[in-house]
């Protein structure tokens, strides 16, 4: 069995996705609109983030978020490669 980078790549951005529409429905719930406009920071590289963007980025982590997946979003796993697995696993 093969597991690519895509395809892995795939099921973390909609599990990311997911989680933050979660929290954002739950937050916006409560009048408090922190997630608004910030589903990008959340699926982008640091690397390729401006300055800006990290301070912004800073301030969603320093919050009390739910730290699952939102926590760890995509930087995480951002450099996965294609993994090979043994026959019968």
């Amino acid at each position: 069995m093969v597991f690519d980078r895509f395809h892995i790549m795939r099921h973390i951005v909609e599990t990311v996705g997911k989680v933050r529409k979660q929290e954002h429905k739950a937050l916006m719930d409560k009048g408090d609109a922190t997630l608004v406009k910030s589903k990008y920071l959340w699926l982008t590289n640091p690397s390729d983030m401006t300055d800006q963007a990290k301070e912004r980025f800073r301030e969603l982590q320093s919050n009390e978020l739910r730290p699952d997946v939102l926590g760890c979003s995509m930087r995480c796993c951002g450099n996965c490669g294609a993994t090979r697995l043994p026959h019968g696993r």
